[in-house]
């Protein structure tokens, strides 16, 4: 009875999880603060359930471990260091600049008659810090979730599968969205580039593009796991009876052909989408990344076929879309250059902010507060959001060289470990 009670609470976790994944997207992509609050909420319930089942008497808890767990330790450490009030000397040694700043405050709040303050933490605003910290929580969170939950083949394919059906949708939401006459995102009005971008669910274009250059290679990726040796019907066959076997064997119910073709044209309805988000860095990085499979793909002769096919889906993708209409989109490429300028204008505006908060940067969430500091006189750099179009630069000037280096060294461990991974197949 108890081990029926804990595969029950297992399952729940685990359909919690999918039923999240499916949540987040279609919830205006969670920006809005009810949507990632139910999120946080879920992932964090979820948890709580997933250690309840696993300290129940007779249960053993192993932890599966991944080669960036020290990294995301170290990185929650340099935020939490953020927010411990330390004394304005030992401020001062960490970053001279926010020390000045909050000594000065602290004189003014002694010349009001409030009193000032011998110990301050190193954030300007100490909100955006719990906020942006419980919110990368949750992402990690739902990691390990995965990790933890899905174990078995049958559930991988289960969460895949899930993915795929959203972004479908999705997909078919963001075409219907650039030929609808009035579009919307859900119920309001969609403000992607006045409706002539493709959005989906999601209240930018961008950030649907961000969510089709993951499942597109995903995707990809589950089709190509799919092929396998076909049975033969009969053997010693030969000539025309041989190709007609072959013909037969494509579309068998064990094959895995129907499956494969069904998943290609799914990809390739993602990848129309995307190029009618009109996002210039998001069309660019998944071209990029097909292009750097393909290569990776080719270099194994018994892969090859597979680089072939990954090289098809990208010369489809261009066709259907040239075919539907990319207009709207390159035209903006055409605007590439000035947004270029203007973008490194922004850039170049940012090094002296990283250089004066070098250690631990001014907070975690803290950039679209202190960069007007920094904002040249003739260009605005900041966005309408309040953010930059550099995340690099953006992270490094929140949580300093020491936070952006765990975060640049996290992206190197996992790309060592995807490319040594398929090198070695």
């Amino acid at each position: 009875m108890i081990e029926k009670q804990q595969g029950g609470i297992e399952r729940v976790v685990f359909w919690g999880v999918a039923v999240l994944l499916v949540f987040a997207p279609l919830a205006f992509g969670s920006v809005h603060v009810w949507a990632y609050s139910v999120v946080l909420a879920g992932v964090f319930g979820l948890w709580g359930l997933f250690l309840i089942d696993r300290l129940l008497p007779g249960r053993s808890f192993v932890w599966i471990r991944t080669p960036v767990d020290g990294i995301l330790v170290g990185l929650f450490l340099v935020i939490g260091v953020q927010l411990v009030p330390l004394p304005l000397s030992w401020l001062e040694r960490i970053s001279p600049v926010t020390a000045g700043d909050k000594a000065v405050l602290s004189d003014i709040l002694a010349a009001a008659g409030t009193g000032g303050f011998t110990r301050t933490c190193l954030a300007y605003y100490r909100h955006p810090v719990i906020i942006e910290g419980l919110k990368l929580a949750g992402y990690v969170a739902m990691f390990y979730l995965v990790l933890q939950t899905a174990t078995s083949k049958r559930r991988i394919t289960t969460l895949i599968i899930v993915l795929i059906a959203v972004g479908i949708f999705e997909a078919l939401y963001a075409v219907y969205q650039v030929f609808s006459h009035d579009p919307r995102v859900w119920w309001w009005k969609s403000r992607a580039g006045s409706g002539r971008f493709a959005s989906g669910t999601f209240v930018g274009s961008n950030h649907f593009a961000g969510y089709m250059e993951i499942l597109i290679p995903l995707i990809f990726g589950f089709m190509l796991a799919q092929q396998r040796r076909g049975r033969r019907m009969l053997s010693g066959l030969g000539g025309a009876r041989a190709s007609v076997q072959r013909m037969i064997s494509w579309f068998a119910p064990e094959s895995a052909r129907p499956k494969m073709i069904v998943l290609f044209f799914a990809g390739i309805v993602m990848a129309v989408a995307l190029l009618m988000s009109a996002s210039r860095g998001g069309i660019l990085s998944l071209g990029f990344s097909m292009l750097g499979v393909s290569i990776l793909l080719f270099s194994k002769a018994r892969y090859r076929k597979y680089g072939a096919v990954c090289l098809a889906f990208c010369a489809a993708a261009l066709i259907y879309g040239s075919h539907l209409g990319i207009d709207p989109t390159l035209q903006k490429f055409k605007r590439t250059e000035a947004g270029y300028f203007q973008r490194m204008a922004t850039f170049k505006s940012m090094i002296p902010m990283l250089q004066d908060y070098p250690v631990l940067g001014v907070g975690w969430g803290n950039f679209r507060y202190l960069y007007p500091r920094y904002v040249p006189e003739t260009y605005d750099g900041v966005s309408s959001s309040g953010y930059s179009h550099n995340d690099w630069l953006e992270a490094g000037t929140e949580i300093g060289y020491v936070g952006g280096g765990l975060i640049l060294l996290g992206f190197i461990v996992f790309l060592y470990k995807r490319i040594l991974g398929t090198i070695s197949i």
